[in-house]
Order: C-alpha cells, then sequence, then structure tokens
C-alpha cells in the first residue's frame, strides 16, 4: 500500500492517476476513516474516492473526491463540472461533500467557484499535512507539516490521539453539541442544503440539519425539541413557505421559549424571501439575505454564532 508520506514522485508519478487515487485513499484511511472505496458509482457517476468519516457527534460525514494527477493546474471547467455532480449527489442525500486533490495545484478562477460552489481544494501537501497532524506521538512521517487544512483530524473521526477508538459521550445537557440548527421549509431544502449549510460547515461550525442528523424512527416532535436544545444557535430561513409551515412554526416557537427576552440571542433569522413577519420574529434583527449581496450577511452570521450571549452583569 503507498504511504502519504512517501515523496510525491513515488507516490503517485504514472500516467493513468490511479496511483493518486489510491495515495489519496491512504491518506483518508490514516486519518480513520470507517469507510474508503475506489472507482464508485453514485447515482450514475463514477466517482474517484468516495469516503465515510464519522464526527465527534457520531454522525456520518460523506465525501465524494476527484483525483487530477495533472502536470498543469486544474482549471474552473473542471469545478464546474465536478459542482453539477456533486449538487446532484448532494439533492439525492449520497455524499455530503466535495472534494478535489490536484496533483498541480489550481488555477485563480477555479479556487473563485469552488468557495462559491462550497467544494473544498486539496494539494497534496495539505494531505500530507492531514496525516502528520494526527500521527501517533513519535512517528517520524519526515514530513514537514504545511499550511492548515480543514479536513477533519483522526481525534473528530472518532479515534484519540493514539489511533484508538474513542468511546463516545453524550454532551451534558449545559453544553450544546451543535453551533447551530436550522430551521427551514423543506420547499426551501436546496437552498439550506447546497448553499448555507456547506459555506457554514466550510467554517468550522458544527450544524445540525434534520435531513441528515434527525434520528430515523425517532418522533419528529421529539427530534425538533432535541435540535433546538442541543445547539446554541437556531437560524431560522424565513420565506412564505416557512411563514406557512406549521412545523416551521413549531420549531421556531420551541427556539423562542428557551430564550424569550432575546437575551443569549439563540435565534437568527435570514431572511431569504420578502415576507409578512409575525410579531415574534419581527421584533429581531434579520439577516437580509434576500438580495444579490449574500457575502456580507454571511459575514454577520458567522460572527453571530460565534459569538456568545452578552454580559449582563
Amino acid at each position: 500500500m503507498m504511504k502519504p508520506d512517501e515523496s510525491t514522485e513515488q507516490a503517485y508519478d504514472d500516467s493513468t492517476g490511479r496511483s493518486l487515487e489510491r495515495w489519496v485513499a491512504d491518506a483518508y484511511r490514516q486519518v480513520g476513516a470507517r469507510r474508503v472505496e475506489h472507482d464508485v458509482e453514485l447515482g450514475g457517476n463514477q466517482i474517484d474516492v468516495y469516503v465515510e468519516l464519522e464526527t465527534p457527534g457520531r454522525l456520518l460525514h460523506r465525501i465524494a473526491v476527484e483525483a487530477k494527477n495533472w502536470k498543469s493546474t486544474v482549471g474552473i471547467d473542471i469545478v464546474n463540472g465536478f459542482a453539477a455532480i456533486v449538487k446532484l449527489l448532494r439533492g439525492s442525500d449520497l455524499i455530503d461533500e466535495g472534494v478535489i486533490v490536484s496533483a498541480s495545484g489550481f488555477s485563480k478562477q477555479a479556487r473563485s467557484a469552488a468557495r462559491n460552489y462550497g467544494i473544498r481544494l486539496l494539494e497534496p501537501a495539505d494531505l500530507k499535512a492531514m496525516v502528520v497532524e494526527v500521527a501517533p506521538t513519535g512517528r517520524d512521517t519526515n514530513i514537514a507539516p504545511a499550511a492548515p487544512v480543514e479536513t477533519p483530524t483522526l481525534q473528530q473521526a472518532g479515534r484519540d490521539a493514539g489511533g484508538k477508538p474513542q468511546t463516545f459521550v453524550e454532551a451534558p445537557s449545559d453544553q450544546p453539541k451543535y453551533d447551530a440548527f436550522i430551521s427551514y421549509s423543506h420547499r426551501d431544502k436546496e437552498w439550506v442544503r447546497d448553499w448555507l449549510l456547506p459555506r457554514l460547515e466550510k467554517e468550522g461550525l458544527s450544524v445540525c440539519a434534520d435531513f441528515r442528523d434527525f434520528e430515523p424512527g425517532a418522533p419528529s416532535v421529539t427530534e425538533m425539541e432535541r435540535a433546538v436544545q442541543q445547539s446554541r444557535k437556531t437560524l431560522l430561513v424565513l420565506t412564505p413557505n416557512y411563514l406557512a409551515s406549521e412545523w416551521a412554526e413549531f420549531e421556531s416557537i420551541l427556539a423562542a421559549t428557551l430564550d424569550p427576552a432575546a437575551r443569549e440571542r439563540r435565534v437568527i433569522p435570514l431572511l431569504l424571501e420578502q415576507c409578512e413577519l409575525p410579531l415574534r420574529i419581527r421584533s429581531l434583527t434579520y439577516l437580509d439575505f434576500a438580495g444579490s449581496d449574500r457575502e456580507f450577511p454571511l459575514q454577520r452570521l458567522l460572527a453571530a454564532v460565534r459569538s456568545h450571549p452578552p454580559d449582563d452583569s
């Protein structure tokens, strides 16, 4: 088996690109991925490497990886094409994230497009740094750590620093499990799944989304209650669809019940489409995502989710 700590030339210098795929797969195995497969067909699309990681909350994080063993940088056309596949697979709930690994880097246009699509771009140095970061103490990998990597670490993948399986314990009731829970109408699921969720998780936030994180077979009401209670913030995606949904209304009332005076800033309204807001929501300052510029409200949202309640003392 090829090791990610071998030299680049030894590890994946071939004409077919298959060695790079094997090299990428082995890197994910070394950080504790519970499942790694090559040349997987998902939703009628061929995926170079398919990875399943386990998050701290024992949630499954599924990754589709495109490996490009080219001598030149990967351009925007490759990113656009892969983004279309990722959107299709996310829509079919087959993956949670798309990653492109390039042996020769990426063009500026490709990086810009990937940010818009919520696709992660990695180079071999990033994967090497990931393996170094999780290497057991005393192991000599002979690799100098590269730039910080967003890929989940070994501890995040369900193992301790020595590579042994961790025993997961539910967080105490006063320690939220998630940074945010997204409350939305299922008619607006595409925006939440394809735009909002990837951008929040790309920034390292732990997010609860019903279609992925609710327990199969559990009553919806109890799962909604659990999500609100275990999240520091609840994000309300406001549209006419949301206001017409009884379940969405129930979630917003649950969240407001935990912080009726909004002192802890637990509820953050996101206005996705213009609509007439009820008084309980109208009294809160919302972030406007209905306009063409969504980057500014996104940065404000990230700051708000990371913030702690004001000190009233």
